[in-house]
């Protein structure tokens, strides 16, 4: 598959209302520059990031799931891969739910009155494309990306525009003032999932180039524009809702069909890449666990969990960075060869990862130091070398 067939998913993935409401939150919460800086510095995070685990889906041709097989053992890959899939199926629920309550205010309907049904049907809806595959989320994505990126533009442009220019749109204060290092936690959480399971996508890439630009403009580029899209609007117009942004402009129907559009190129590559970790663990072909996914999704999106989106980032920024970065040493510098022997468990990568999590946290939500996510992926790699050297593979 060539580089920019690649890009276009890992875009379609990115674009969805979720990155741009915590753009918003980011922006109601630090001055105009240092919200651009955060997300800009959060987003390089998870781009560099994904680079070496995309590379490695490249080379491989195998998944994220089956990659943490060869460096947490058989059965200690079955935790990892639990805890990638929940983390899918749940943001899966938040972009449902997101997108049901947007589409509330978009119709005028009174807040919550579409949930429950709302969860459900679109988020059975949203599943289809992946029910094809990976040739149904590249088709599906070569469509709508450059739609979605030239109505928002546009979008945002006039809306900076109204508020006076870019100079006073930078220059608003914050409304609900938070930390710069949560925000950067935000802004690596809101994707770190996704840049964890770029192999799902690069094992498909035609070289090693093409999943290198995926990754560093993907998620790079892409990211830091659409988060921050989130964070002007919310300078410019007071919301981070670019779709209710749209609608108060004037384009209520083509903001509700990039609400629908970005919403299920974001929530049907979440499904793809649940199936593929779940079916890893119980052994069951990926269109079992589609469904499942859709249900529970569905059940997520119903009770309301998008309404704890920062509490989710948060969650999501703590376990899942170290993986990849044990991932990456593992397959780039402690052992090369591509035919390794498997193990039932791999204890260094397990106590890697556990310890990595609890340096986390308390550097960042107890001592104040760093931020969430950057901690965890640094600690994890290098906690996994340090292991390595000492005792070897066991």
């Amino acid at each position: 598959m060539r580089w920019y067939a690649t890009l276009a998913v890992v875009l379609a993935w990115v674009i969805n209302p979720a990155p741009a409401l915590t753009g918003g939150m980011i922006g109601a919460g630090l001055s105009g520059s240092a919200a651009l800086l955060a997300i800009a510095l959060g987003s390089l995070v998870v781009a560099l990031y994904s680079v070496p685990i995309g590379i490695a889906g490249c080379q491989t041709g195998l998944s994220t799931a089956l990659l943490s097989r060869r460096v947490f053992g058989q059965r200690g890959s079955d935790i990892v891969a639990f805890f990638m899939g929940a983390a899918n199926v749940i943001f899966y629920g938040v972009v449902v739910g997101i997108f049901v309550a947007t589409l509330e205010a978009v119709l005028g309907a009174s807040p919550g009155s579409m949930m429950v049904w709302g969860g459900v049907l679109f988020a059975i809806a949203m599943a289809s494309s992946a029910f094809f595959g990976y040739r149904g989320l590249q088709i599906l994505s070569n469509v709508t990306v450059p739609f979605f990126l030239l109505v928002l533009i546009i979008s945002v442009t006039r809306a900076v525009g109204d508020a006076g220019g870019w100079a006073k749109t930078l220059a608003v204060q914050p409304t609900s003032p938070i930390a710069f290092g949560s925000a950067v936690t935000a802004a690596i959480g809101i994707f770190v999932v996704g840049a964890t399971l770029i192999a799902d996508v690069t094992r498909y890439a035609r070289d090693n180039a093409s999943s290198l630009i995926a990754s560093l403009v993907g998620f790079g580029a892409g990211l830091t524009f659409f988060v921050g899209l989130g964070a002007i609007g919310a300078k410019a117009a007071g919301s981070g809702d670019l779709i209710q942004l749209m609608v108060s402009q004037g384009w209520l129907w083509i903001g509700a069909l990039v609400l629908l559009l970005s919403s299920w190129t974001s929530g049907d590559n979440n499904i793809y890449s649940a199936g593929l970790a779940l079916a890893k663990i119980f052994n069951r072909p990926k269109r079992t666990f589609t469904i499942v996914t859709v249900i529970v999704g569905a059940v997520v999106a119903a009770t309301g969990a998008y309404q704890n989106l920062l509490a989710y980032l948060g969650f999501i920024a703590l376990t899942i960075p170290p993986v990849g970065s044990i991932i990456a040493i593992d397959y780039f510098i402690v052992r090369r060869e591509a035919e390794a022997e498997e193990q039932e468990y791999n204890t260094g990568a397990l106590v890697a990862w556990a310890l990595a999590m609890l340096i986390d946290y308390v550097a960042a939500f107890r001592m104040g130091i760093g931020a969430s996510g950057l901690n965890g992926l640094i600690a994890g790699g290098a906690l996994y070398y340090a292991w390595h050297a000492l005792f070897g593979r066991r």
